[in-house]
């Protein structure tokens, strides 16, 4: 991640990932933890758009997602048959559009009834929320190329494609890049997630499974805190306690007024070698 985020992101995506070992960890059935998950979803959904960000993602099913057993898969589905459902009753409707990446032809006739229903919401369009759904960066770039193309054909045109093009005929047209992309689980990779938006966006991976990604972790990325290595390292013990009282006590004694941490005096509340901060120790101490 670069030294510092000065701005607030205009587009924000996110990878949910953790929600079976969150479940497993709780010795309860997978399908409990893409439960609380889609509760999670709701609240950082919800925390985005009040912080006015304009677009948010979730990559809430991908084309390798089909593998997974068919119990699971029926879960999530029900998931989102259950908040769009209630989507048509939420206020936010009226000045949020929803928008669906990705192929949906696989899926039911009544889900896709209700997904089209729910694309046609939303009066005064101030904000986008974006569901990925049988979505993969490289389909979508394919298709964005071969649509180009049909239409070069068809003209006879043999000029050369252009980003731009490009850009027009992804499943995000007309919106913004991606400024920042966050991804739970501990996982360091993008998954085949909005490969072209993400070209320029802040990466940031975290040990938190998706089911207890908060509000309060959100914020800290979002309210241009810088973000250092050694700082990622601070997030990754903070990560191991399961809550978020080290991060909160690092912002309580924050000297800046700006916000941003401090990695001379954060580094103090951990062990350390030599003024840096060994993870490794500060997980063993807290283990």
């Amino acid at each position: 991640m670069a030294d510092k985020m000065r701005d607030m992101p205009r587009h924000i995506a996110f990878i949910m990932d953790g929600n079976g070992r969150w479940a497993t960890k709780r010795a309860l059935p997978r399908t409990s933890g893409h439960a609380q998950g889609g509760k999670t979803f709701r609240a950082i959904a919800d925390a985005c758009l009040d912080r006015d960000i304009e677009v948010i993602t979730f990559f809430a099913f991908s084309t390798e997602n089909w593998k997974r057993p068919k119990a699971e898969i029926s879960a999530l589905i029900t998931l989102l048959n259950r908040y769009l459902l209630d989507w048509f009753s939420e206020e936010r409707a009226k000045n949020t559009r929803i928008h669906f990446l990705g192929d949906t032809t696989p899926f039911s006739k009544d889900l896709r009834e209700l997904i089209s229903r729910a694309e046609k919401t939303g009066e005064d369009i101030s904000h986008h929320l974006n569901i990925a759904l049988n979505y993969g960066g490289r389909a979508d770039i394919t298709q964005a190329a071969n649509a180009i193309l049909k239409k070069r054909i068809a003209a006879g045109d043999a000029t050369p494609i252009t980003e731009e093009e490009i850009d027009l005929h992804l499943a995000t047209a007309n919106m913004p890049d991606v400024d920042l992309l966050i991804r739970t689980g501990g996982e360091s990779r993008i998954s085949n997630f909005l490969l072209w938006q993400s070209a320029y966006a802040e990466l940031y991976f975290t040990e938190t499974l998706w089911p207890d990604f908060s509000e309060e972790e959100l914020e800290l990325l979002t309210d241009g805190v810088a973000l250092t290595a050694t700082q990622m390292a601070i997030w990754t013990y903070s990560n191991k306690m399961s809550d978020v009282e080290f991060l909160n006590a690092m912002y309580t004694k924050n000297p800046n007024a700006n916000g941003i941490i401090s990695t001379t005096w954060a580094g103090e509340l951990l062990p350390k070698t030599s003024g840096v901060v060994d993870v490794e120790k500060a997980i063993e101490a807290k283990d």
